[in-house]
């Protein structure tokens, strides 16, 4: 009988004295390498795109948002300007989009005016007339209004002096027809000069008699702060 290995021996006798504790080990390693496999088939399986058919044909679902429609202006953009014409705005446009959307003002606007009497930040309603005079015209009203003796704005004592002496152009105590009214007693208004009495008269030549005492904000130059100034003031029926 051969004799056997010392080396053999020792593994022998370490293999039955442990064979126990060596079992549970190779258990643990198996149970622990079948859990790693599921997961891992398991996140393989998630990333797979699941398509569903019917009669052979892929079905998608398609969800459309319509935009929420925006309302819109037509403003009439005219005098000193690149492109005068009547554009088409989003309901809230400015003034300064009026301007933009007619090429901007052109070499004959006067800026001074401008910076001075148009308000760029004024939200624009439907059928709003913005209006820029050219320099020579404001110079024409202005030398107009000091040959008359009333430059800018006054109220309702304001005088013109004539040929014939001085004369009073505004009722005294009564309201003044803006459909009718000239423009020496637009001109005796508050706040309303020389320039936008001129802008208020072209405005009822293009559109016809103001309806409303309040349609007169859609004369360029004429906002809210004027408006509250005279609408006690003025009206659009017999005075």
């Amino acid at each position: 009988m051969s004799k056997q290995n010392p080396v053999d021996q020792v593994l022998e006798e370490l293999v039955g004295k442990y064979r126990k504790e060596l079992g549970l080990f190779l258990l643990s390693i198996i149970v622990l390498g079948g859990f790693t496999l599921s997961i891992l088939f398991s996140r393989t399986q998630q990333k797979q795109p699941v398509e569903v058919k019917e009669t052979g044909k892929s079905l998608s679902a398609e969800v459309s948002v319509s935009p929420a429609k925006l309302s819109k202006i037509l403003v009439d953009v005219s005098g000193a300007v690149n492109q005068a014409g009547v554009y088409e705005l989003e309901e809230g446009s400015r003034v300064k989009s009026a301007l933009d959307a007619a090429g901007g003002l052109s070499d004959q606007a006067d800026l001074d005016f401008v910076a001075r009497e148009i308000n760029l930040a004024q939200e624009l309603v439907d059928g709003q007339k913005v209006y820029i005079p050219a320099k020579e015209e404001v110079r024409a009203e202005v030398a107009g209004a000091c040959q008359l003796g009333v430059i800018g704005g006054g109220n309702s004592s304001a005088a013109a002096l004539s040929s014939g002496g001085a004369k009073s152009t505004a009722p005294v105590g009564g309201k003044i027809n803006i459909n009718t009214a000239s423009q020496d007693e637009l001109e005796s208004l508050s706040g309303i000069g020389a320039v936008k009495a001129a802008a208020v008269i072209a405005y009822r030549k293009e559109h016809g008699n103001f309806k409303t005492i309040e349609e007169i904000m859609k004369v360029s130059g004429i906002a809210e702060g004027i408006f509250a100034k005279i609408k006690d003031r003025i009206a659009v029926h017999g005075q």
